[in-house]
């Protein structure tokens, strides 16, 4: 069967855009230490997830209860590895987040944004910008990200939970589990990104190259 001369041409066009971004990735990249500017990245995360996770599952009890959300997470306790005490860490989670006092709440709040100012300060050397009070900035910044994450965690939490319901609990129902799984937090990271992407950058993105980059990335974190 001969291929069609517009699946050709479509065929080209695509390889074309592949090559360009492949080309305007690695000029751009070249001259930048993205080793230490992903550690930088990963650095103010590592101090952000957690304090994030607790005013996710804050926000998803505001929405769902404190209870269920709670044991929804007790729940996914079992999933987790059980090396490094991965199982007792998210019970902990589950106990604590739903139920933040206003103190745990406002400290909490201050450690998650720590990922704001990451952020900015890895996409400022990047594109080569010196935005001041990037602290400060990249903290009012993320806020938005940080308020649409209990509405994607409780989204999440309540998916995963109708999921054997709806499938069974055999081999083709749990296999279908963790494909639907998948995807869920494959788009969830993708919104999340996209979101993250238009905040920082210190330049206007096309939408066509902010959903496509924030696709590619979220399906690694997913």
């Amino acid at each position: 069967m001969r291929p069609r001369w517009h699946d050709v041409g479509m065929l080209r066009r695509w390889s074309g855009v592949a090559r360009s971004v492949m080309t305007d990735t690695l000029r751009r990249a070249r001259g930048h230490d993205l080793m230490l500017l992903a550690a930088g990245l990963t650095l103010y995360a590592g101090i952000a997830i957690v304090p994030l996770l607790l005013l996710g599952l804050y926000g998803a009890g505001l929405v769902a209860g404190p209870d269920r959300v709670a044991t929804l997470v007790r729940d996914l306790a079992a999933f987790a590895p059980s090396d490094m005490g991965a199982r007792q860490i998210v019970r902990t989670l589950a106990d604590a987040g739903p139920r933040l006092g206003i103190g745990s709440l406002i400290a909490s709040l201050l450690a998650a944004t720590t990922y704001g100012e990451g952020m900015l300060r890895a996409v400022d050397g990047l594109e080569g910008a010196q935005r001041t009070n990037r602290t400060l900035l990249g903290r009012v910044r993320v806020l938005p990200y940080v308020g649409v994450f209990p509405l994607v965690t409780v989204a999440g939490l309540l998916t995963v939970a109708a999921l054997p319901d709806l499938l069974g609990g055999g081999t083709t129902g749990q296999v279908l589990g963790v494909y639907l799984t998948f995807w869920i937090g494959w788009l969830s990271a993708t919104v999340l990104l996209i979101v993250l992407y238009r905040l920082f950058a210190s330049r206007s993105l096309r939408w066509s190259a902010t959903v496509w980059g924030s696709l590619a990335t979220g399906s690694f974190l997913a």
